[in-house]
């Protein structure tokens, strides 16, 4: 964000999980364990989501400042560092009975597009088996 917006936001995972150690030492009271992870679990066959945890932390970069030419006194004293404002947990997941209504029509449709696919190549290798019979009954005549 502070590329794109001159924010000085910084996005993380919560409790600076991941972060490098000197960045997690600086500041008192972080506990990251893997709770704070972001998951993601799939339907293994059409890869959708059906649940999901996505957890970000929001940091602002502290940082004497100035204001045109002056500094402001208010911020003359900060040091550098990074300050955690807050961090959002973003959950979701289908219910069971949206996950067995999409499994069914969309299944049922892959289903049928096997069977179909298999009648084809049966039916393909029955016409051929029956074209190079009748060329050798043709060829004997």
């Amino acid at each position: 964000m502070n590329t794109c917006m001159g924010v000085p936001v910084i996005l993380s995972y919560p409790h600076l999980m991941w972060a490098e150690k000197d960045l997690k030492d600086s500041i008192l009271g972080l506990n990251a364990s893997d709770n704070y992870n972001t998951e993601i679990n799939f339907e293994p066959n059409l890869g959708y989501p059906i649940v999901g945890n996505i957890r970000m932390q929001f940091n602002m970069i502290l940082r004497p400042t100035k204001f045109g030419n002056q500094d402001v006194e208010l911020t003359k004293n900060l040091p550098k560092a990074m300050f955690p404002l807050f961090w959002l947990d973003n959950s979701f997941a289908f219910t069971d009975i949206l996950v067995e209504e999409i499994n069914t029509k969309l299944l049922d449709m892959l289903t049928l597009a096997e069977i179909a696919q298999w009648t084809l190549i049966g039916v393909g290798a029955l016409i051929s088996v029956l074209s190079i019979f009748l060329l050798i009954c043709c060829r004997k005549k």
